[in-house]
């Protein structure tokens, strides 16, 4: 049996490969929540976010009540800047 490829089915099958990579590639640049927090203590130190650079060069910009740790609240706005691209230039040095 040949299989036939129209234009709509190889636009349909591009789209596919498209959105299973930049998944790939989102999921690979953006742990999860609890991922970060090792300790499952509901918060993410920024000895926790160290395993993570790019939230560990901005961790002071994103802890908004500046107490030493992230919520999920504050993880939450880190993840919409990173999404949309409007994260503030990283200003700290990941130790």
């Amino acid at each position: 049996m040949k299989t036939i490829f129209t234009p709509f089915r190889l636009v349909l099958m591009s789209g596919m490969v498209a959105m299973g990579v930049s998944g790939i590639t989102a999921a690979a640049e953006a742990p999860s929540y609890d991922a970060l927090d090792a300790d499952q203590n509901g918060v993410i130190s920024k000895a926790e976010a160290q395993s993570h650079p790019d939230l560990a060069n901005r961790f002071g910009q994103m802890d908004a009540d500046q107490n030493g740790e992230l919520g999920w609240a504050e993880f939450a706005r880190y993840q919409q800047l990173a999404r949309s691209g409007d994260l503030p230039k990283d200003t700290e040095e990941a130790e």
